[in-house]
């Protein structure tokens, strides 16, 4: 279909799914059932100037299901959060009521961000975030050194932010797309924080922004992460970054 004749009003939903160099990663029979069983919610799949064979697998299966996918192309690297942030213009632009946003790996499944948005809509949330806060029940499979490193950083920001969130850096998360436009008015700071900077450029406009936090019952740690132990030093350069900028 046509993207300029699209009809929205027949999504609710839009899932932003950001993806650079994914080819080894994407899992298609994946993306090929979730389509046939959720026609109402629109995939906005991010291309971030991906140089392998990741474009060409995003176009197989949009040939598929031209009707509830659209491909954002960007015409070179930008890094996840402003890729996320091209999907969220896209969303802001077309009225689709409630936005969300997974890894490519889908590391949080499908079903995983549906449950966050029947919770959102449910209680009237204006967002509603995942967190990898195993517990009896769940499948949440995750290194230690990344679960040691995770509560660090967020209890380093916390302390700045008062942000009140136990896994900000939990790509699962939903939001009511009107609070969107002060997250799309300009780029991202940080590579790996962006998160963050969501929730706070929101809260700077709408002190009243009613979340909740609740824990998943499946993650999984894919292998072909690009985040590895020298990370750390690009992590706390971003710190500083953030701290300074808000």
């Amino acid at each position: 279909m046509d993207t300029l004749h699209k009809n929205y009003k027949s999504f609710q939903l839009a899932i932003i799914i950001p993806f650079f160099n994914e080819e080894k990663r994407i899992s298609i029979n994946s993306f090929t059932l979730f389509c046939n069983e959720h026609p109402d919610v629109l995939l906005l799949l991010v291309n971030d100037g991906s140089t392998d064979k990741t474009q060409e697998i995003l176009e197989g299966i949009k040939n598929t299901f031209p009707d509830s996918i659209e491909i954002i192309k960007l015409d070179k690297n930008h890094g996840k959060g402003n890729a996320v942030r091209a999907g969220m213009e896209k969303a802001f632009g077309s009225k689709i009521p409630y936005t969300a946003y997974l890894d490519a790996d889908l590391s949080a499944p499908f079903e995983e961000i549906i449950k966050l948005y029947e919770l959102l809509i449910a209680k009237n949330y204006d967002a509603v975030f995942g967190s990898r806060l195993k517990k009896l029940g769940s499948t949440i499979q995750r290194s230690l050194f990344r679960h040691l490193t995770g509560r660090m950083i967020a209890t380093i920001i916390d302390s700045k932010f008062k942000i009140g969130c136990y896994d900000t850096q939990c790509s699962a998360k939903v939001f009511k797309t009107t609070l969107l436009q002060p997250v799309t008015d300009s780029s991202f700071y940080t590579k790996w924080f962006f998160d963050i900077e969501i929730i706070l450029r929101i809260k700077r406009k709408n002190q009243g922004f009613k979340v909740q936090e609740i824990p998943l019952d499946r993650w999984e740690h894919k292998p072909g992460s690009k985040i590895n132990t020298f990370s750390i030093f690009v992590v706390a350069k971003e710190i500083f970054t953030l701290f300074n900028k808000y």
